[in-house]
């Protein structure tokens, strides 16, 4: 199993093969930022664990042509800011699951589907206690190239989620789809704003949405992260680190 655990801007028990290529490195400027790369290669599947406190990252995650890649993110974070950005090459495939329990934090997903036939799928599950602001930038430039962009995140009794997603559709980028569809599901008094933009510049492109807010009668941590979970390894991972960084004190 190819595994990169980041504590604040360290990495520990990196266990990964030739396949993966993987840096990380802290700049010492006025803004203190943890660059991480990582470029997968060949067919490959990879779990990242990120725990930090007021640290401030970019993850940049490259797919080679051809590459069919499924990543994990496993993600705790407290006022601490992320910017993600993904790049596929022709005919790439990334197939990313997100779980995050985040407290006062920032996040910037940034997609570049470049190359013709590249395929982004992303389904994220998100717990949000305090304050939480994501954006999500989907640009796609290679003909036929797909997104879908799915998930679930709960707004808790303190929590207030900030959420803006963009899609775009270059003049020249033909026959593009894409799919918008995330939910944001209130429990106990949480504050939400939900606000999807597609911007599309011609008119080969098949587009869907369906983003919501709903409100949860009940709430239960395990159920929320891990029911729809039937790989073995994934849902045994994900219950250990729902274990390492402690439990719903809003329950």
């Amino acid at each position: 199993m190819n595994k990169i655990i980041v504590v604040d801007d360290k990495a520990e028990n990196i266990k990964i093969n030739n396949n993966i290529d993987f840096n990380i490195e802290t700049y010492d400027t006025l803004f203190s930022i943890t660059n991480i790369r990582i470029e997968i290669k060949n067919d490959e599947e990879l779990y990242f664990i990120i725990m930090s406190d007021k640290k401030k990252y970019k993850v940049n995650v490259d797919v080679n042509a051809g590459v069919h890649a499924n990543i994990y993110f496993l993600e705790s974070i407290k006022d601490s800011k992320i910017q993600y950005s993904f790049t596929l090459s022709e005919k790439a495939n990334l197939i990313i699951q997100h779980f995050s329990k985040n407290i006062l934090s920032k996040q910037m997903i940034e997609v570049n589907l470049i190359g013709e036939g590249s395929c982004f799928n992303y389904h994220i599950k998100k717990i949000c206690h305090d304050k939480e602001t994501s954006d999500f930038y989907i640009h796609h430039c290679g003909n036929e190239s797909v997104s879908n962009l799915t998930g679930d995140i709960t707004s808790l009794k303190n929590g207030i989620v900030s959420m803006q997603l963009s899609t775009f559709i270059e003049e020249d980028c033909y026959n593009a789809n894409t799919i918008q569809s995330l939910r944001v599901l209130e429990y106990q008094g949480g504050k939400e704003s939900l606000k999807p933009n597609l911007y599309i510049d011609n008119n080969t492109a098949t587009i869907n949405h369906n983003n919501e807010i709903s409100i949860l009668d009940e709430y239960n941590e395990d159920d929320f992260m891990i029911n729809e979970i039937y790989n073995k390894n994934l849902k045994l991972e994900v219950t250990e680190f729902l274990e390492k960084i402690g439990r719903d004190k809003d329950e």
